[in-house]
């Protein structure tokens, strides 16, 4: 609780001063998402305050999104993360830290595939001979956001591993790397419900709803460049929709 700071002799309410003080560990990692909060008692007799106090900072902490009360369980903080279209944007880290969380990556696997082996997708595929096949994880705080996995060819490709971080760019990758600029793309969106494995990755439950992209890219020859597939959990993420009728 070394994150909680009471001063009897301010001016400043306590109940704002506990509120303050567990808003600022929530927001710079000192409590990280699903972290119990200290019962109300522990909190009475360690800083010499009422309950009615604490149940006051507790309350605003939880009408403002950032903890969870649970009957007979306690507090828990909950990080509320929602986004709306960040698929469709350009600069992930510009979104996420627009939001007010701090944006990172996390590389799970890379791996080579052969053509036989690549999962069902939605667009016609080339028999190129073998693919890379990397999947990550991008991350608001250290929470989920969506999983990503890339396939690229490896004649297109070579020595992909060399240079993928945690921390790379796709877009410069290809662009600076392997030269490939201005490609085209075509996305197919649908609602799945998650399978046990990437709703683990996710940190969602099992079954769960999400929104999943199936997205190819080409040249203006239509040579395959790279294809991906990513899984958005739907209780963080949003998709606006225009309807514009069509004169027939």
């Amino acid at each position: 609780m070394n994150y909680i700071r009471i001063n009897k002799f301010s001016k400043t309410p306590l109940y704002i001063q506990l509120y303050d003080s567990i808003k600022a560990a929530i927001h710079n990692g000192q409590l990280k998402d699903k972290d119990k909060l200290p019962p109300e008692e522990v909190l009475a007799e360690t800083f010499n305050i009422s309950r009615p106090v604490i149940r006051q900072a507790y309350r605003a902490l939880h009408e403002e999104g950032l903890i969870e009360r649970f009957q007979g369980r306690g507090s828990f903080v909950r990080k509320k993360i929602e986004f709306s279209n960040i698929f469709f944007k350009q600069t992930f880290n510009e979104e996420v830290l627009a939001k007010g969380f701090q944006p990172s990556s996390q590389i799970i696997s890379i791996d080579i595939i052969d053509h036989d082996d690549l999962p069902p997708f939605h667009f016609p595929l080339p028999d190129y001979k073998s693919y890379y096949i990397f999947k990550r994880i991008r991350k608001a705080d250290d929470i989920p956001l969506f999983y990503e996995i890339f396939y690229l060819p490896i004649h297109l490709f070579k020595d992909l591993a060399v240079h993928i971080s945690n921390e790379f760019s796709i877009t410069r990758l290809i662009r600076d790397i392997y030269g490939y600029e201005n490609l085209k793309s075509e996305c197919l969106v649908s609602a799945v419900n998650l399978d046990d494995s990437i709703a683990q990755l996710l940190e969602v439950e099992f079954q769960s709803a999400a929104i999943k992209f199936d997205i190819i890219h080409y040249t203006d020859d239509k040579t395959l460049i790279f294809f991906k597939i990513s899984y958005f959990p739907g209780e963080r993420h949003s998709i606006d929709v225009d309807i514009h009728e069509v004169d027939t």
